[in-house]
């Protein structure tokens, strides 16, 4: 009697395992740009900061040798502070994953009073963090690919 105890018990606690480690978690964050290189995603802390993650897609390409190599798949995350009303930001915060998800680098050291680089994937986020109503904010979903070969300070590797 006491062995189907247990196995009921077992069987039970596999079973209530088993369909929770399939149910989502929202992450919160929201697409708000796409390139072939990286993905942006947002999420609101204020209404003028923000989350911003950078996630660098993997890719298999030929090294140098001939050799096929993945390179990619990092991570960044930082706090955007702006003042909307001067066109500039801070980023407080921010953190670097490596592709197995450790962290690789981080700093607690702001970066303060940034101006946006006008058609920069930097001024997307400036002007997505700045939108005045959360309507705005949630529902649009920017893709400029033509904001691909931009470079700016926001840009770490």
């Amino acid at each position: 009697m006491k062995n189907i105890k247990v196995v009921i018990i077992g069987s039970t606690v596999l079973t209530c395992f088993g369909l929770f480690s399939f149910i989502a978690v929202p992450n919160n964050f929201i697409e708000i740009y796409k390139s072939s290189d990286y993905t942006i995603s947002s999420r609101r802390e204020s209404s003028n900061s923000a989350w911003i993650k950078w996630i660098y897609l993997t890719k298999k390409v030929k090294d140098k040798k001939g050799k096929f190599i993945i390179v990619g798949g990092k991570q960044n995350l930082q706090l955007w502070d702006c003042d909307c009303s001067s066109k500039n930001y801070d980023i407080k915060n921010w953190i670097e994953y490596g592709r197995n998800g450790k962290v690789i680098s981080s700093s607690q050291i702001p970066i303060y009073n940034q101006p946006v680089i006008p058609e920069s994937v930097g001024e997307l986020i400036f002007e997505h963090i700045c939108a005045n109503n959360d309507e705005y904010y949630y529902d649009n979903i920017f893709r400029h690919d033509s904001l691909d070969s931009s470079i700016d300070s926001t840009m770490m590797y």
